[in-house]
C-alpha cells in the first residue's frame, strides 16, 4: 500500500492507485493534465510529460495465448496465430525511444498474450534491461515455466513474474484445491513458498523472492470478482457467471 503514498511519484504508482493520485496531486495543476490531451511539438516537453505521467509501459512482443479464459476477451476475440511476433525494427525503435527517455518506471510484457510463448522473450528482456532502468515484469498462466526457464528469466534481468493458476472447466473455486495447485507448482520449480496470504473464497497469493527477482503464484475466484470488461465477456455478466479456463 505504500505505493499510494504521496511521497511516491506518479510514474512509480501502480494502476489501482494511479487515477486517485493523479487527480489529487494535480487538482490545482490542470495545466499539467491538459498537456495529456493536446499535441506537443516541443521534444523536451514531450519527454518531461511522458516521464512524469507514464507509470507503466505495456508491450506485447508476441500475440498468441494458449488458453481461452472466460474472464478474458481472448475467449471471444481469439488470438491463435503463433507466428504473430513483434517486428525487430519496431522493437528496436521502441528500445531507442525508451533509452532516449531514460525510462525508469515499469515495463509489462503482456496484456492478452502469453509471454513465454515468444521464442525471443529472453533476448527482449535483456535488451530492455540494458536500454532502461525499468522494473520489468509480466503475467503468465505458468504452463511453460520450468526450472530452466525460471533461471534464464532471472539471468536475463526480469524483476517479477506473476503466475495465475486457473480452475478447470466447470470447476467451482475452492481454497483447498487452489492451495494444492499452488503447492504442486512450487514443487515443480523445486522451491518453497516463502509468503502466503489467503482471502477465503476470494484468492490465494504467494510470493518467493531471490535477490532482485520476485515470483508470485496465485489463484483467484474470477467467477465472483471478475469483470465482464464492459460487456465483452458475456459469461461474467451478472446473470451468467461461470469460471472455466481451458487450454487450446
Amino acid at each position: 500500500l505504500y505505493f499510494s503514498d504521496d511521497c511516491i511519484p506518479l510514474n512509480k504508482t501502480p494502476g489501482r492507485f494511479y487515477w486517485k493520485k493523479l487527480l489529487n496531486h494535480h487538482l490545482n495543476h490542470f495545466k499539467d493534465i491538459a498537456y495529456l490531451f493536446k499535441s506537443i511539438d516541443d521534444k523536451n516537453l514531450q519527454k518531461q510529460i511522458f516521464k512524469e505521467f507514464v507509470s507503466i509501459f505495456n508491450l506485447e512482443t508476441s500475440g498468441f495465448c494458449n488458453r481461452k479464459c472466460l474472464y478474458c476477451p481472448v475467449s471471444t476475440y481469439k488470438r491463435n496465430d503463433k507466428s504473430h511476433l513483434i517486428d525487430s525494427s519496431i522493437f528496436n525503435k521502441l528500445l531507442k525511444n525508451l533509452e532516449s527517455l531514460e525510462f525508469n518506471s515499469s515495463i509489462c510484457l503482456n496484456y492478452y498474450n502469453e509471454p513465454l510463448l515468444d521464442p525471443h522473450i529472453l533476448r527482449h528482456i535483456s535488451d530492455l534491461k540494458r536500454a532502461t532502468n525499468a522494473f520489468i515484469h509480466f503475467n503468465s498462466n505458468g504452463d511453460y515455466l520450468d526450472i530452466e526457464m525460471l533461471e534464464n528469466l532471472i539471468n536475463a534481468g526480469l524483476n517479477r513474474i506473476n503466475i495465475t493458476l486457473h480452475t478447470k472447466p466447470n470447476e467451482i473455486y475452492c481454497d483447498d484445491i487452489s492451495l494444492e495447485k499452488i503447492n504442486r507448482f512450487y514443487k515443480k520449480l523445486d522451491i518453497s513458498i516463502s509468503q502466503i496470504s489467503i482471502n477465503p473464497s476470494h484468492s490465494i497469493t504467494t510470493e518467493y523472492k531471490i535477490d532482485n527477482f520476485i515470483l508470485q503464484v496465485n489463484t483467484i475466484n474470477w467467477s465472483d470478482i471478475g469483470s465482464d470488461r464492459g460487456g465483452v465477456v458475456e459469461t461474467l455478466s451478472i446473470n451468467n457467471r461461470i469460471n472455466p479456463c481451458v487450454r487450446v
